[in-house]
């Protein structure tokens, strides 16, 4: 696949001293070795105990990084700061079109407005935290769900990604959005056994009063 914004972003992650994927809408594009959509940005499947080496490589590299807070606010990560574990991360270019920041009451915090319009060049990336056990990646939405690490990110060549899988686990959440929805319906027929197994069982732990996927699922 050569989508020039994820080779890019491959160029920017390729050899730094943490483990990293890609994961959301792009995630099902690498499985399926396809561009099926436009996407709003780029999400990176990342792991807890890399947080200060991603914040410092990101800092070096030109960008600015911001801390996810919730409630449309977000709080910009200075030199000498800590980043809460738990909250993702927002990392920008300076003059990046995807999004505005207004100044609020605390300190180094903002308020944000992400406008969905397509990124056209690579100065937006979000970093999405997980955690492991061991070799396994921990599925924070359903009770005691795992994947092995070498099940649980694949790739397209030499670009990482999250397996479709667990990427429509986490979409599944949202499942009414089309978007969402369209990538189910793309992925579904391409998933081995085992995975569209692993998928349904882990939607039926997550959604155990039903789910409009389940009806579908193999």
């Amino acid at each position: 696949m050569n989508e020039p914004l994820l080779l890019q972003a491959h160029q920017l992650l390729n050899g730094c001293p943490f483990n990293w994927a890609f994961c959301g809408g792009y995630a099902i594009d690498l499985f399926l070795n396809q561009t099926t959509r436009k996407h709003g940005d780029i999400d990176i499947c990342v792991f807890e105990n890399d947080r200060d080496r991603i914040i410092v490589h990101m800092r070096n590299a030109g960008w600015n990084v911001y801390q996810f807070l919730g409630g449309g606010k977000v709080r910009h990560i200075l030199p000498g700061d800590a980043s809460d574990s738990g909250r993702n991360l927002m990392c920008v270019k300076e003059n990046c079109a995807l999004v505005d920041f207004f100044p609020c009451d605390e300190h180094h915090t903002f308020w944000y407005v992400f406008h969905h319009t397509g990124m056209e060049k690579l100065d937006y990336l979000e970093f999405l935290f997980n955690q492991t056990d061991g070799n396994d990646l921990i599925i924070h939405s359903v009770p005691m769900a795992k994947r092995a690490m070498e099940k649980a990110i694949l790739h397209n060549g030499d670009l990482p990604y999250l397996a479709p899988e667990i990427a429509l686990l986490y979409k599944a959440a949202n499942a009414e959005q089309p978007e969402y929805q369209q990538d189910y319906e793309r992925s579904l027929p391409h998933l081995n056994n085992e995975q569209a197994d692993w998928l349904q069982r882990n939607l039926q732990m997550r959604y155990p009063q039903g789910h409009r996927w389940l009806k579908t699922v193999r």
